[in-house]
């Protein structure tokens, strides 16, 4: 009975691993430099070793407690038969039964009314967000202005000049220390950073504060020159943007810009006339969401947080991954069992910021047709989906949808 057990919960943690695998520890590739563009940048100077041991550390505690999490739910599980169809597919599928997996009339959402303007700039958004990937990045949506290497836990940044927008776009997951950034999650305050009460994810704070001086200089730099060299109007407008932990960082860099928090950052919105912040799949990174700011030059911007339903990185955070265990360990009959009243996923810890924008795909049963709205949802009851499709997270994927949008709106 004992070796039976054994044998059960091991072909069951086993294909947990794969699952998690498959779909957490998404892409390694190994950073490769590139050429700096318009200013010598020089990354935030940082020690790798040091960083890497901060980061570490959290990530550390994060996975122990997931861990003890696992242990608890595979002593009651079901056995799982390893079939060979995909680990993610059977996950999705599994969510996708769960009344909580997809944005519902009853949840009030509004039809995302927006000119065809605000459209160019979240396509735009989603170009630059996509460019920050790439080893060498495509400049045809703007002329490059500067980039800054990823160095120690830094982030790589590219900024882009398109029409009167900077666009600054900030790399997401790429390497090991990436993803020891993301683990390192504890709620931790910040002074003179929004409202007193907030408290910040650790990882993504600590390299924001760590880099927001050097790109302020940059971002300095590069508009004197470009003033002095004639090659700008008096109307700039300053776009932070990133996908995913990139946009997790530029809602940060946006909410340190803000005056009130008298950093190196909050000098240089004095040289734009708007100041937007929109990104794509993000995490949350505070425990009380982002206020959009009631001054000039933040009050005349865009704020938004954009997300592709079904999407689950945007809701993902410590208390969010049992609610993704249980999914997809435990029996539907087994779920049924310990919550009665329906599956329901723990109350979050860090809150959406902005206005959230849901993408979907109303035709989602029709594999030959893509129908898609754009709708908006409050961040509280956005929080409470359990959404179970990694590749609705693809940075292409936002790309393609906000595209699709746009011409749709145009036409």
């Amino acid at each position: 009975m004992a070796r039976s057990e054994d044998t059960k919960a091991q072909k069951t943690s086993n294909k947990v691993e794969q699952f998690f695998k498959k779909n957490i520890l998404l892409n390694r590739r190994p950073i490769r430099p590139s050429r700096k563009i318009l200013a010598a940048s020089g990354a935030v100077p940082s020690s790798k070793s040091a960083a890497s041991s901060q980061h570490a550390s959290g990530t550390s505690r994060a996975t122990a407690a997931a861990s003890k999490f696992l242990e608890t739910v595979l002593a009651t599980a079901d056995p799982m038969d390893v079939t060979q169809e995909s680990i993610s597919d059977q996950y999705r599928l599994r969510v996708e039964k769960l009344p909580i997996s997809k944005i519902e009339e009853t949840d009030e959402v509004d039809e995302f009314k927006a000119s065809n303007d605000t459209w160019r700039l979240i396509e735009l958004a989603a170009e630059r967000s996509v460019a920050a990937y790439s080893d060498s990045p495509d400049s045809g949506s703007g002329l490059s202005v500067f980039e800054l290497e990823p160095r120690g836990d830094s982030k790589r940044v590219l900024a882009t000049i398109k029409g009167t927008v900077l666009v600054v776009s900030i790399r997401g997951t790429m390497s090991k220390m990436d993803w020891m950034v993301n683990g390192n999650g504890e709620a931790v305050s910040a002074q003179n950073l929004g409202d007193p009460a907030a408290r910040y994810h650790k990882g993504y704070l600590t390299v924001a504060e760590a880099m927001q001086g050097q790109l302020a200089e940059e971002i300095h730099s590069a508009v004197t020159t470009l003033y002095t060299q004639r090659e700008l109007p008096g109307d700039m407008e300053l776009l932070f943007t990133g996908h995913s932990a990139g946009g997790a960082m530029a809602q940060l860099f946006y909410a340190m810009a803000m005056e009130s928090s008298h950093r190196d950052i909050a000098t240089i919105v004095q040289h734009f006339q708007q100041v937007h912040c929109i990104v794509f799949g993000a995490p949350p990174i505070i425990t009380i969401p982002i206020p959009r700011p009631r001054s000039a030059p933040f009050v005349l911007g865009k704020f938004l947080s954009i997300v592709n339903e079904e999407d689950p990185v945007p809701l993902l955070q410590a208390s969010y991954l049992p609610a993704m265990i249980e999914v997809f360990v435990l029996s539907p009959k087994q779920l049924a069992a310990k919550y009665p009243d329906g599956f329901t996923v723990p109350d979050p810890v860090f809150r959406a910021s902005g206005p959230c924008v849901v993408l979907r795909d109303i035709k989602r049963s029709d594999l030959d047709k893509t129908v898609l709205d754009a709708v908006e949802i409050r961040g509280e009851v956005l929080e409470r989906k359990l959404f179970g499709n990694i590749a609705a997270h693809g940075k292409e994927e936002y790309l393609n949808r906000c595209k699709m949008l746009r011409s749709s709106m145009s036409s």
